[in-house]
């Protein structure tokens, strides 16, 4: 199980915010794309060694 909570903390709030809605696999660097509805960010997330790293990218609305 995986706890993707914190992320809403690095996401620009506003009225419109809703919660996470999106998560999709990419086969070819193994990491996964997470979003949500009305969120302007999509953040890539990999594991590595147990641990996960974030790297944040805008995106492209």
């Amino acid at each position: 199980m995986l706890d993707l909570s914190e992320l809403r903390k690095k996401i620009n709030h506003h009225i419109d915010l809703d919660v996470l809605k999106g998560i999709a696999y990419n086969k070819k660097s193994d990491t996964f794309f997470i979003t949500g509805k009305n969120w302007d960010k999509i953040f890539e997330i990999k594991s590595k060694c147990n641990q996960l790293s974030f790297m944040i990218r805008l995106s492209p609305v």
